[in-house]
């Protein structure tokens, strides 16, 4: 699953409309000003997002503005990172951003940020300083902040920025973030940047397994690359992410073909949980550490075991070996 953010707080103000930040957001499409009003057209809007690149949305050319490129990968379906000038932490910078459509009633922002509008769209910036205290400062190896755009339509995009002490983060995530902005109006497909690797996940409908189950997921429980839905009286919840390898290390609880399951039970929790590798290591810059590559992965999670083993199969069913 999408990992939890790491708990930040606070900024500023407003969008520095300048270099890599000049681009033009005061036309975005009304399509992502405006909320689903039925059913079709949450699917869609689904749809829609996740057929955009996100590599394309932060380009090596404009990264250079804030120094020498070294790699831009996608981390993850509708993410991607780019890091500049260092591998170490004291001396990268370092942008980690992804997008998604909340499910409705869930809020974009972290409570108690100061929320302003950027032509329809609500913006937050979340300092680390602002939750630790300013007395913490000389403890920290780098600055980091966190910048929130929420659409409307529920589309939100999340970029964590990182940089070198001695500087602020959040004027440079802001900028990056308000050129994301801009370059989403062209909704670049998938392809569109040479650092977004291909993975089996590109094509899939999230909700697929359920109705190859013959049930009907909820819309407004369908998120970009998430499904939850009832099956044999449980609750299911299957989500489409990236997961490195050694987090699934040892022989599988069974396989499919080539597809490996894993039980990933947490002690002192009821929920039956499962990772299922339906794809080769991903082929992209990301550099690979002591957890190993990242390949493409279902999480299943729910409390029957059968209910939650019988999906994690049908959706394998649905994806070619490999």
């Amino acid at each position: 699953m999408i990992g939890r953010l790491v708990a930040l707080c606070l900024l500023l103000g407003c969008l520095t409309a300048c270099g890599f930040g000049s681009g033009d957001v005061s036309n975005v499409d009304d399509y992502w000003l405006t909320e689903s009003a039925t059913d079709a057209e949450r699917l869609e809007l689904l749809r829609r997002a996740r057929d955009v690149d996100p590599c394309a949305l932060l380009p090596r050319e404009n990264l250079a503005e804030f120094g020498t490129v070294l790699r831009v990968f996608n981390h993850g379906p509708s993410a991607c990172t780019a890091t500049l000038d260092s591998d170490e932490i004291s001396e990268r910078t370092q942008f980690r951003f992804f997008f998604f459509v909340r499910k409705p009633g869930v809020p974009a922002h972290v409570a108690g940020a100061p929320v302003r509008t950027v032509d329809g769209v609500e913006m937050t910036s979340v300092r680390e300083l602002d939750q630790l205290g300013e007395e913490y400062e000389d403890q920290l190896l780098e600055r980091t902040c966190v910048v929130t755009a929420g659409f409307p339509s529920l589309l939100t995009f999340k970029l964590h920025s990182s940089n070198p002490l001695g500087a602020e983060p959040c004027p440079v995530g802001e900028q990056v973030m308000h050129a994301a902005l801009a370059t989403w109006k062209a909704e670049p497909p998938m392809g569109s940047s040479p650092d977004t690797a291909s993975t089996v996940v590109d094509e899939v409908d999230p909700c697929g397994p359920a109705a190859a189950l013959g049930v009907t997921a909820p819309a407004d429980r369908q998120s970009t690359w998430s499904c939850e839905f009832e099956y044999r009286g449980d609750r299911i919840s299957l989500e489409y992410v990236y997961v490195a390898e050694r987090y699934t290390m040892g022989p599988p609880t069974f396989s499919v073909g080539t597809h490996r399951a894993y039980r990933v039970d947490e002690p002192g929790d009821d929920l039956v949980r499962y990772y299922g590798r339906i794809g080769p290591p991903i082929e992209n810059a990301d550099k690979v550490g002591y957890t190993g590559p990242s390949l493409p992965t279902i999480t299943v999670t729910g409390k029957d075991v059968a209910a939650v083993e019988d999906v994690v199969r049908r959706a394998f069913s649905l994806i070619p070996g490999w």
